[in-house]
């Protein structure tokens, strides 16, 4: 546990103790269930679905298979991408980050593996321990995981623990079908929020830049969306520069970048889906512009082309 989480006290979520049902577990040899969210409360429509353990779908699952980064979490077949634009933010920031996903989690069966698993949140000023079983819900034909997982990595399952561990603080998976990324950042971090429209709000975009960058070097989450029509006609909606209308972008870096004799402005965003659809205007991963980078610059703006997401954006 890190310092800062010390002087915190976690409070059992709905009166299960951690460590008390791990230490029966332990004793009696026995993976935990957990009979306060059971899959037919987790998700009501089962019927393309089927619950396993990582460890019924892969030989060796792993909590972390390297250090947690942004480009971790890969959104699944639920609509939530607000939360894992904030989770993906998350892994930014060390300090806020163990203070919600405690590290000493393992699917080591010979270092105290037991199907149980804990994740922190923050409700209503008070700080939850929220404990979960591992069983995960799987597409029934592919045995591909439903629920958001790491798409370069599959053998890494906190993506998905965490998930189901806040789905199950607020009711079900159902629940996170709809919702903003800034509910998220508040629940993770017990911080203020503070919204901002673009082409009403932002005057001197200079300054606004610089305000961007300030707020990152001080451990803020941020994520951008674009707003979608009133009639909601436009939703999801994928534009030709490849940006997705009404649906939620992680904001991870806002530095600047020399090209030639120019100073640049450049924000880096991250889409959860991590998919094919990527970024098609300037500065996408084809783009010509790189070839004029050496390889310090690409390092510093951790330029790769490959389907991650990642969108850098000049301003």
């Amino acid at each position: 546990m890190s310092s800062s989480n010390k002087s915190i006290q976690f409070i059992p979520f709905l009166d299960q103790n951690y460590e008390q049902l791990k230490q029966e577990c332990l004793q009696n040899k026995t993976l935990f269930i957990d009979p306060k969210f059971p899959p037919e409360q987790a998700f009501s429509r089962q019927e393309n679905l089927i619950w396993r353990r990582p460890y019924d779908v892969i030989d060796h699952p792993k909590f972390f298979l390297n250090t947690p980064h942004r480009r971790d979490p890969g959104q699944g077949d639920l609509s939530d991408c607000w939360f894992v634009v904030a989770i993906a933010n998350l892994t930014c920031h060390q300090q806020i980050f163990e203070r919600v996903v405690p590290l000493d989690q393992t699917f080591d069966k010979n270092h105290g593996y037991t199907g149980l698993f804990h994740f922190h949140f923050w409700q209503f000023g008070i700080w939850y321990d929220v404990i979960i079983d591992d069983r995960l819900p799987f597409n029934r034909q592919t045995l591909q995981p439903w629920c958001s997982w790491n798409r370069q990595e599959p053998e890494e399952f906190w993506v998905a623990l965490i998930e189901k561990a806040y789905a199950k603080m607020n009711g079900g998976y159902s629940s996170l079908n709809v919702g903003a990324p800034i509910e998220a950042f508040t629940d993770l971090t017990a911080g203020v929020e503070q919204r901002f429209k673009l082409n009403e709000s932002i005057k001197h975009r200079k300054e606004f830049f610089r305000f961007l960058s300030d707020s990152l070097k001080h451990a803020c989450l941020m994520a951008c969306s674009i707003n979608p029509q009133n009639d909601g006609s436009d939703f999801e909606q994928i534009k030709p520069n490849g940006l997705v209308v009404g649906h939620s972008y992680s904001v991870t870096a806002a530095r600047y970048l020399q090209l030639k004799d120019r100073i640049l402005p450049m924000i880096r965003l991250r889409n959860p889906w991590a998919n094919e659809i990527e970024w098609e205007g300037a500065w996408n991963d084809r783009d010509k512009r790189w070839k004029h980078l050496d390889d310090n610059q690409k390092r510093r703006m951790s330029w790769q082309e490959s389907e991650d997401g990642e969108v850098r954006l000049e301003d």
